[in-house]
Order: C-alpha cells, then structure tokens, then sequence
C-alpha cells in the first residue's frame, strides 16, 4: 500500500518532509508537485481540477501504484475527492486536511468580485513583505514559517507568477462549482503581522459564511417536494 500526499494551493512536496522521514523504511510514500509548483513548473494555468485527478491517476499508474491512500491538505484535498468521483474504484482512502467537501453546486456574486481583485492585490504587494507575511500566516511554527517561505521562494524574483497561481479565477470557479464552503478570508489572513491580534477577519467570515448558509437554505425550502 502507497500513501499519496498531496499538497495544497503554492505549497509543494516539502510540504510533507517530516511525513516522508517517519515513513521512511516503514511505508511507500508518493508526493507530488501539482501543475505550475515548484518542480512542475513551467506550466500553463488553464487546467481544471479534473485534469490534475486526470493527470495524477495517470502517473500513479506509471509508478504502478495501486488503491492508495490519499492524504489532501487544503487544495490537495479537493484534488483526492475529484480523484475519488472519476475512480471511486481505484483508491483505498481518504484523509483531509483543512480541506472542505464537493457537494452543492453554488457561486454567488461576491465571490466572483473577490476572486477579480484577489490577482492584483498580491501583483502589487511588495514580494518581500509578502514572504515575511505569508510566511508567518501559514504557520505557526518556526520550522513551518522558514519552510512556507522555501517554498515561496520557488516563485522568486517574479511573483506575478506567484500571484497568478494564487488567485486563477477560473480554477477557482472551477472549485467553486463543487464546493461548499470555500475560504475567501484565507486570501488575506497571511497579511495579519500578528496572527492573535484582530479577529475582524473572523468576524467578516462568520458574516460572509452566515449570509451563504442562509441564501442556500432559503434555496433548498422553495424546493419541492417539502415535507
């Protein structure tokens, strides 16, 4: 048995070093990196989340690794339930991290108007202070923050690459589409300096996921049958 990793959005294999180490000589590991990271770059952006589940079972087919278990954090965990609706038969299990369900499809206008102005927000941040911030919002570690800020680096010195990858409007409709709840807010929370100060971008999640929950349970009583 295999365990597939698979890591998130601008993340990469070293994602998962301390994994790879403790299985190391115990358990076969596979990590990869997706489309346009790291080593898998240069590479175009229009691909959907299907494609990689595509492109995934077909280099997990090469390496004749069969029925893994697959381990997605964040993105990667979108990218294992896709893997999981187009091969249901050809994986063993799941675990997710921090990653959220394909069910009900739904996109509301505020999402589009975020994902439009996510792209030129990173173009024009300063890319020094974007290491040092999203180094220190993505984790909380020491050894967590010097490695987002590795794998940042792979983007160095042009981080319009960058801040394509991170705010690709049309892969992000595309997960959308399947989504149900995705995290706008993660968008900004790299910028807070001090991640225990302010929590008015909390506050504007809760807001922004009440108003959803609520338009979609609206939605779902003006259906029939009703009981």
């Amino acid at each position: 048995m295999t365990l597939v990793f698979l890591p998130g959005l601008t993340a990469d294999h070293r994602l998962f070093e301390k994994q790879t180490e403790y299985f190391e000589n115990k358990q076969n590991v596979f990590v990869w990196d997706a489309p346009s990271h790291a080593l898998s770059r240069p590479f175009t952006n229009n691909y959907s989340l299907s494609d990689m589940a595509e492109w995934l079972y077909e280099i997990l087919a090469k390496e004749e690794i069969y029925n893994p278990i697959i381990i997605g954090q964040s993105m990667g965990g979108y990218l294992a339930q896709m893997y999981m609706e187009l091969y249901p038969d050809k994986i063993k299990g799941f675990i997710s991290i921090d990653s959220a369900p394909l069910q009900k499809s739904y996109m509301t206008a505020m999402e589009i108007w975020l994902l439009e102005r996510a792209e030129p927000l990173y173009k024009i941040y300063p890319w020094k202070a974007l290491l040092r911030a999203g180094s220190r919002g993505g984790a909380e570690t020491d050894y967590g923050q010097n490695l987002m800020r590795k794998m940042m680096m792979s983007y160095n010195p042009d981080h319009k690459e960058y801040a394509r990858l991170v705010a690709d409007r049309e892969k992000a409709k595309d997960i959308l589409k399947r989504v149900n709840y995705y995290r706008f807010t993660g968008y900004a929370l790299q910028f807070r300096q001090e991640p225990s100060g302010s929590d008015y971008i909390e506050k504007a999640e809760v807001y922004y996921r009440t108003q959803i929950v609520y338009g979609f349970s609206i939605a779902k009583c003006i259906e029939a049958p009703h009981d």
